[in-house]
């Protein structure tokens, strides 16, 4: 009986531990369910990028509404990431994943703080999900499109593979990350346009001055691709000889002109050689003259009398191709002459005076604006610090009978400024301009023109714009170097395409301008 009792009594403990031991098995099973719960699974529903990648900062791309919660936040270690005081405020989106190693994991995001502006990151991980770098990418300011950038992702490798970005106004100087294979990043810069002009990479940039667009055609004489109007092309290297064409009844002569048909592609071929074709061939005659009249890169302290001293830059910018200085002889856009004003008194048919002290109306700091579709739109200084750079931003509704159908808002962010049109039914921006638009008679130009903020002796900005049923092209923005602009701004136009503007002579930025000399310059829009 003693013996039965014991057998009993060791099946039962063997059945005790048995079921203990099952019941670990279940604990165990049930905290790795739970910890799925909690790991980077969910990470698999987002888009993995093919290389290379070429992405652009679009508003509507992102889907703020569908946000990471604060816990996947701080799961993807954000908080290291993104400024500590703002990350619960800003929203965080997953943009794509990269395959850039199999030893580590990389992630974009976009995020968008209070203000609505988006900026994108790019992060690695390890491949437990540890953080090891990251960078911040380019911004978008809600409220200046021209923030926009572009993100590109090449798969060339230097043993590492590499991400580059640029921004819209990069005159080719863009910056490039080296990856390390445990997933580092170092960033570099590429030469600048200039760099590679001075050592002969490149012979210098022309622009394509033919309205109907240029033709790129290949070694064999086909042609592949048509260059618009404004844009810039990359000269390797010119023909010996010109050749005549027929056009439109004209005989047109020029060279034979190989171009770059990729400048960041011939970037990166200047680090990782290819055998990839890069270039097309063109001819000279459809290309703006270039600015070879005068040195770019000097001031010129000339005799004012010199028919050609007010047409003096240091950079001009044409067409809206990607912001890059364009190589051209201001003289074929513009004709610019030194005048008298009482002479043009009869021939005035239009005149405007904006005075300084209206750019800076004082307001409560905020106004809201309402649009006809039934949305509206806040308008709100913001202050970085207390401090003599406060508010670092700025609006003002600026009073205008030129616009019936729009908004006209004065923005400053510290020392810059700019102004907005927007539309009166919609709220979308039509446009930009660097200082208050002047619009001709027949309202079919726009002239903006501003001293920029300067520790140096001021430079002239003038910026041009064509209206065509609505709607506004950037024609051209040049920086004069031997004239200024007064605070206190004059325009009196001739016609849509001649204007006087009231001018002074180069003088510092902080100058009082009871002693400045003043004197009046006639422009002729050629174009």
């Amino acid at each position: 009986m003693k013996y039965i009792l014991f057998l009993f009594c060791l099946v039962h403990l063997l059945a005790c531990q048995n079921q203990g031991s099952q019941t670990n098995k279940k604990d165990i099973t049930d905290q790795s369910i739970k910890d799925s719960d909690t790991s980077f699974d969910f990470l698999e529903k987002y888009p993995i990028k093919e290389l290379p990648v070429i992405d652009s900062i679009v508003v509507s791309e992102y889907d703020f509404e569908k946000h990471l919660s604060t816990k996947l936040k701080e799961q993807l270690k954000l908080d290291k990431v993104l400024p500590v005081e703002q990350l619960l405020e800003q929203k965080v989106t997953i943009s794509y994943r990269l395959n850039l190693s199999d030893q580590f994991k990389t992630i974009v995001f976009h995020y968008q703080n209070s203000e609505q502006d988006i900026s994108g990151v790019l992060v690695n991980y390890d491949l437990t999900f540890q953080l090891i770098d990251f960078k911040k990418l380019s911004t978008y300011f809600k409220n200046n499109e021209d923030s926009k950038g572009t993100e590109l992702i090449s798969k060339k490798e230097l043993s590492t593979k590499r991400y580059q970005y640029y921004t819209n106004r990069n005159e080719i100087h863009f910056k490039y990350y080296l990856f390390s294979k445990k997933g580092k990043i170092l960033e570099k810069n590429t030469k600048s346009l200039e760099q590679l002009i001075r050592e002969k990479k490149l012979i210098h940039t022309r622009v394509v001055n033919a309205k109907s667009g240029l033709n790129v055609r290949d070694t064999f004489g086909n042609k592949f691709l048509t260059l618009d109007y404004g844009t810039i092309v990359y000269v390797l290297d010119y023909s010996k000889d010109s050749i005549a064409i027929q056009d439109e009844g004209k005989t047109i002569w020029g060279r034979k002109v190989k171009i770059v048909l990729d400048i960041y592609k011939f970037c990166d071929d200047l680090i990782v050689p290819s055998d990839d074709i890069n270039h097309g061939y063109i001819f000279e005659g459809f290309l703006y003259k270039t600015d070879g009249f005068y040195d770019t890169n000097s001031s010129y302290t000339g005799d004012k009398d010199d028919p050609y001293h007010y047409y003096f830059t240091s950079s001009t910018f044409l067409g809206s191709t990607s912001g890059e200085e364009a190589n051209i002889d201001i003289r074929e856009i513009l004709s610019i002459k030194r005048v008298n004003l009482e002479d043009y008194h009869d021939k005035i048919v239009a005149q405007e005076k904006i005075l300084d002290d209206q750019y800076h109306t004082k307001n409560n700091n905020q106004f809201e604006l309402a649009f006809s579709n039934g949305t509206s739109r806040l308008f709100k200084d913001t202050v970085f610090m207390n401090s003599e750079y406060s508010p670092t931003r700025h609006y003002e509704l600026f009073k205008q009978n030129s616009f019936e159908n729009s908004y006209l808002i004065f923005h400053s962010f510290f020392e810059d400024s700019n102004f907005l049109l927007l539309d009166k039914t919609t709220g979308d921006t039509l446009s930009y301009f660097v200082d208050y638009p002047f619009i001709s008679p027949n309202k079919k130009r726009i002239v903006s023109v501003k001293s920029p903020f300067s520790y140096d002796d001021g430079e002239a900005i003038l910026e041009l714009t064509n209206i065509d049923k609505s709607s506004f092209h950037f024609i051209i923005n040049a920086f004069f170097i031997n004239w200024n602009i007064p605070n206190d701004k004059y325009i009196y136009w001739l016609s849509d395409d001649e204007f006087i503007l009231k001018v002074k002579e180069i003088e510092h930025s902080f100058s009082d301008e009871k002693n400045a000399h003043f004197f009046y310059l006639k422009f002729k829009i050629k174009v």
